[in-house]
Formats: C-alpha cells, sequence, structure tokens
C-alpha cells in the first residue's frame, strides 16, 4: 500500500544535537492548507527551547512546489530538519470524508505514520490549526507505558462516546504516537478492513477509527496539549496551555492570536485577507448584533453596549 508512494527528503542534515533533545514532529497538509501548516510550523519553532532539534515530516497531500520552497524557508526562523512525504490521493480515494465540509482526503494521512517512518519509533502528531506556545519536549517524553498512542479528550466527548459506546472519545488533533507498537500489530495492514468496516458510520472518519480500534489503550493527556478552541474565552485567552487547537471554522481567530508571525511564513497577503475577514466580522458583531442568549432572553449588541430583552420561550 506505501510503496507506490515515493518519499522525498528535501533536507536530511545530520544532527549535532544530543537524541534527548530531538522532536520528531508530523503535519499532514494539501495545498489550500499550506498557510496554515507554516503557521503552526512556525510557532513551533519559536516557542521550543534553545538546545531542542525539530526533525518535521510533513505528509504532502498536494502541495505546490512553491509551497515547499515556502515552508522549507521557515529554517530562517531555527534550524530544523524538513522532510516532505508525498502521499498519493489514491491510496484513500474511496474514503468516506465524513460529514464536516472542513475535512479532506488528507486526514487518513496520520494512519499511515507507522509504514512511511520505518526507522521512527515515536513521534508527535499535530494538526495544520494548531498554535503552539511553549516547548513540546515534554509532551515527546511523556511514558506511554503500555499505550498505544496519548490524546486528549475531545470537545464533545460526552456525545461522541455515547454514539461509539465508548468510556472515552479523543481528539486526533494533537497525538503522541508510539510507532514501533502500531508497526508490531500491524495497524495499516489491517486499516482498510477498519475503514470498510465503519465507513458508514464515520463523522469524523480519522478520529473515529482511532478511538475505536485503539479503545483502552489510549493515554489520557493534560488538556494544556490540545487546548480546543471552543474552550477558549475570547476574552480572555491567558490559559495554561501550551497547544491552542483552532478547530472548525476558527481559522482567522488562529491567525489572530498568532498574528506576529505571519511575516515569518511567506504566505503574509493570503493569511492577512483571512484575518481582517475575521475582524471585519468581529467589528460588525461589535456595531450591531442581536442574539437569543436562552429560551426567554435575547441580547442586543450596539456599538458594544448590551442589552437584554425577554422575550416569548
Amino acid at each position: 500500500m506505501i510503496t507506490e508512494n515515493e518519499n522525498l527528503e528535501i533536507q536530511s542534515n545530520k544532527s549535532t544535537v544530543k537524541t534527548e533533545n530531538i522532536i520528531n514532529i508530523s503535519y499532514s497538509s494539501d495545498k489550500n492548507y499550506a498557510k496554515y501548516l507554516a503557521l503552526s510550523m512556525a510557532t513551533v519553532l519559536t516557542s521550543k527551547a534553545p538546545d531542542e532539534k525539530i526533525k518535521f515530516f510533513i505528509l504532502d497531500g498536494g502541495l505546490t512546489t512553491k509551497d515547499r520552497e515556502n515552508i522549507f524557508k521557515l529554517k530562517n526562523i531555527s534550524d530544523c530538519e524538513i522532510n516532505f512525504i508525498n502521499v498519493s490521493k489514491d491510496v484513500f480515494a474511496d474514503c468516506p470524508l465524513g460529514e464536516s465540509k472542513y475535512l479532506s482526503i488528507a486526514m487518513y494521512y496520520r494512519l499511515l505514520l507507522p509504514d512511511f517512518l520505518p526507522d521512527i519509533d515515536k513521534i508527535i502528531y499535530l494538526d495544520c490549526d494548531v498554535q503552539v506556545k511553549g516547548s513540546l519536549k515534554e509532551l515527546f517524553n511523556t511514558n506511554l507505558e503500555e499505550n498505544i498512542l496519548g490524546a486528549v479528550h475531545d470537545i464533545n466527548n460526552e456525545m461522541m462516546s455515547k454514539i461509539w459506546h465508548l468510556n472515552e472519545y479523543y481528539n486526533s488533533g494533537v497525538l503522541l504516537l508510539n510507532l514501533d507498537k502500531l508497526r508490531k500489530i500491524e495497524f495499516t495492514r489491517n486499516l482498510y478492513n477498519y475503514i470498510n468496516e465503519y465507513q458508514s458510520k464515520l463523522l469524523y472518519p480519522d478520529q473515529d477509527l482511532i478511538n475505536i480500534c485503539f479503545k483502552n489503550q489510549i493515554k489520557t493527556l493534560d488538556p494544556k496539549w490540545n487546548f480546543q478552541s471552543l474552550h477558549i474565552n475570547r476574552n480572555n485567552a491567558n490559559t495554561n496551555s501550551i497547544i491552542n487547537h483552532y478547530i472548525a471554522a476558527e481559522k482567522g481567530f488562529y491567525i489572530h492570536r498568532a498574528f506576529p508571525l505571519i511575516r515569518k511564513t511567506n504566505y503574509i497577503i493570503p493569511l492577512l485577507l483571512i484575518w481582517s475577514k475575521y475582524i471585519a466580522k468581529i467589528a460588525s458583531q461589535w456595531i450591531f448584533m442581536l442574539r437569543r442568549k436562552d429560551s426567554t432572553t435575547k441580547v442586543l449588541t450596539i456599538l458594544g453596549f448590551r442589552f437584554y430583552i425577554k422575550c416569548k420561550p
């Protein structure tokens, strides 16, 4: 399944950093998410400790040559390794995309990491819409014990647990993966069987599969490693989180929080356009907005002032 794909390593310089200070990180992206990928990588590189060496492994589902050049220029922020792995779109061509319009085939690529990286035993996987605010060394060195992976509970943990009859349901945007154990259980060999078995029920395909296949084998991580955007108070973002995850339609908010770094990405104009639309939306809501607070109350906002209006349920 993997042998048809060519692995393209842009840089493979030998690191002089001590092995214990090397952190392996993987992303998955197509050309549509390249700007978010670059921004997220920039947050990693500006937040790491000086003695840490980052090795990036990008699962490439259709980045352009220009995208690769732009991403490779992130080395100017801090020395690192950047490796691109070509992934054919045909690998998951017939697989379900779930119900969210924000999902793409690229979400499945993380499931093939054990085969793509046969010489690596452990890796952090990050979605492209995460902002890293501190060193990832503690996360990378987390003892998974006998578990296959580590993850943080999903914001819809309770609802999704009931749907899948699980005790717990985890978000797949930040994962600490034991690739060695995944290879030993031959997970990728059986992956298509799992997809075929559950495809009619998959709402968030890669995430659902991870939760189904590894139930009782997932180590619960501290929420600070995947603080999902719906939990972030827009009026007070000073949380103790180390990774903020801006899920669903929160990309403008993501750019807003990581705004100082967009100049380091070579995607300044595309990111500024998305950010400006977000600011315009927030401004319009500050000027005038009417929304329902609950069954008996509406909130009218005029020039930042809020008026509460009682109404019939």
